[in-house]
């Protein structure tokens, strides 16, 4: 679960019932009077790394639990389980259009970085990534 424009300062007080639904693992973004933060059932997956803090866009990379497989079934003994990123994003508001566009291309260039970390092979035409967040880009927003 990814959302934006989070208080660090009523963090615990707000989202305490989400580890109540079964969401214990969280990560929030280091600075910032708003935050992206993103929570995960560390039943489901696991964080494989750190998360990486861009210019307004939380990175987290997860890998499945072992033994749990998109049909059910065990993964062969010597396979890797696939990994996969979050970009959460809470990118510039007002007309910052430019700098919107960067922060989402610091944030993808970050998550191939990490990828090669993890030794993907070529993680620039296959990183499993969703991108999500508050774009701040209607019309208005240049």
């Amino acid at each position: 679960v990814c959302l934006q424009e989070i208080s660090p300062l009523s963090f615990e007080q707000d989202f305490g019932f989400m580890h109540d639904l079964g969401f214990d693992g969280h990560e929030i973004f280091k600075k910032g009077r708003f935050r992206p933060v993103t929570f995960w059932k560390t039943s489901e997956c696991r964080l494989v790394a750190p998360a990486v803090h861009k210019d307004r866009c939380l990175l987290t990379a997860f890998e499945k639990r072992k033994g749990i497989d998109d049909d059910g079934e065990d993964p062969p003994e010597k396979s890797k389980p696939p990994y996969w990123y979050v970009a959460n994003c809470h990118l510039q508001a007002g007309q910052q259009g430019p700098r919107r566009v960067r922060q989402i291309l610091e944030a993808i260039k970050g998550v191939i970085t990490l990828a090669r970390k993890q030794k993907e092979e070529m993680p620039e035409t296959n990183v499993r990534l969703v991108v999500c967040g508050d774009f701040n880009g209607g019309p208005e927003a240049g």
